[in-house]
């Protein structure tokens, strides 16, 4: 079920060429509906190692892109029949409560403005303060579709106390 050429200029112009907003849903796209297209394997890969913060869930919570795009890397190479294992270190996701809280623990100011809980998570993130993880996905046993997964739920639980 490969993209025509036209599909997949347009999916890679959008995730490379688009604002984080863009680059967010172009990924949970992926991890909801899968093309089937192994060219489009590379480029996720590539955001598998990208440490901006985002609105990555609802219930709201902010994490890296990395999280997402481990995400959506699964779902393509299992639509791909691709074998390898995922392995992304990641933050571990927050929710507005947890940013807010971390904040005042470390003395951040959470920044005005739309985007003002990932600014203050991000400023955590580079000051070292945030707890990370590691994710490891394995295509041939596909579970893309949960991004917030109980396993995870127990983690975030166990670093910051609550689920949220």
């Amino acid at each position: 079920m490969n993209w025509t050429n036209e599909e997949f200029v347009s999916f890679s112009e959008d995730i490379n060429g688009g604002s984080l907003d863009d680059i967010v849903v172009c990924l949970k796209v992926r991890s909801d509906n899968p093309s089937g297209d192994p060219r489009v394997v590379p480029i996720l890969e590539k955001f598998c190692s990208d440490k901006r913060i985002a609105w990555i869930d609802i219930p709201t919570r902010y994490g890296e892109i990395a999280y997402l795009a481990a995400f959506a890397l699964c779902a393509e190479k299992h639509a791909c029949k691709l074998e390898g294992k995922i392995r992304v270190s990641t933050l571990v996701p927050l929710t507005r409560i947890d940013v807010v809280e971390m904040a005042q623990l470390h003395g951040v100011t959470i920044p005005h403005g739309v985007h003002r809980f990932e600014g203050a998570m991000q400023t955590l993130a580079e000051m070292g303060k945030l707890s990370q993880m590691v994710l490891e996905l394995d295509p041939t046993w596909y579970n893309g579709r949960l991004m917030m997964p109980e396993w995870l739920e127990r983690i975030q639980s166990e670093f910051y106390g609550k689920s949220d």
